[in-house]
């Protein structure tokens, strides 16, 4: 048998809620919107998906990875127009 490392964990909206300050049905709507990794289970409850030690899944990291390429470069074109029209 196979030693799976699980780093994450599934905790409740509401328990989400207290821990963040956020209100339970801020966290469903966070949830819907796909801001909060989560899912409502067959019997209703509102789940949200928890990383330890501050790890975020793959797609989170590869988004906020593709945001950062997208504003250094951004970074890079205006620091170029200003060094241009400082000539």
């Amino acid at each position: 048998m196979q030693n799976v490392n699980v780093n994450h964990k599934w905790i409740s909206a509401t328990e989400y809620a207290k821990q963040t300050g956020l209100g339970p049905e801020k966290v469903k709507q966070f949830i819907r919107a796909g801001k909060l990794e989560g899912e409502q289970t067959e019997d209703g409850y509102w789940k949200v998906k928890v990383y330890k030690d501050d790890a975020v899944s793959r797609k989170v990291y590869e988004e906020e990875h593709n945001k950062r390429i997208e504003a250094e470069t951004i970074i890079k074109l205006l620091q170029n127009i200003l060094w241009e029209r400082g000539k």
